[in-house]
């Protein structure tokens, strides 16, 4: 089987046959805030037998990654976001509003403690099961980041300890 990866990216894909192909998505996590509350991780979407046809062009949208300062993350789209849509992480919570044979919601970031200490992020949504959360700050010391559920999605990263900065988590890409 042919995988082709396209990474915080748009554009159009050109079939080179006719038949059904397995498309995968992932919306971006968000952003860590300053004020120490951590991002909701993306979410996994995919469909299991889109119809192609030789020489006809589909266009994708790849997620782009949350800012610092609580950016939401980006959503990321199949066909136009018509056949295929997968959520990016927004206000601490994992996406969860995307369409598709099945998705995964990414898991809730953490909550800081009292602006001393970071939350950990939420990990993205995997392809067999849904993201975990990140936990919340206790006093000076940051949150862990939500795990992984599969080796395909992404960690959350730690929040920061005691006004530091956090460790970025895991990125995967659109497939």
């Amino acid at each position: 089987m042919t995988v082709e990866t396209f990474d915080n990216t748009s554009g159009t894909w050109t079939s080179p046959f006719t038949g059904t192909v397995l498309v995968e998505l992932w919306g971006a996590g968000q952003g860590g805030e300053d004020a120490g509350n951590a991002g909701g991780g993306g979410q996994y979407a995919r469909l299991d037998a889109f119809a192609v046809t030789e020489t006809v062009g589909y266009s994708y949208t790849g997620e782009a990654p949350g800012t610092a300062n609580g950016g939401s993350g980006g959503d990321s789209s199949w066909d136009d976001g018509m056949s295929l849509f997968a959520s990016g992480g927004n206000g601490g919570n994992g996406g969860s509003s995307g369409t598709g044979d099945v998705t995964h919601n990414g898991g809730n970031g953490g909550t800081g403690s009292m602006e001393v200490a970071g939350g950990g992020g939420g990990s993205s949504g995997g392809t067999a099961a849904a993201g975990n959360d990140g936990t919340s700050a206790l006093l000076a010391l940051g949150g862990a980041g939500g795990t992984a559920p599969d080796v395909d999605a992404g960690s959350g990263g730690s929040g920061a300890n005691t006004l530091g900065n956090g460790v970025a988590g895991d990125r995967k890409s659109t497939r």
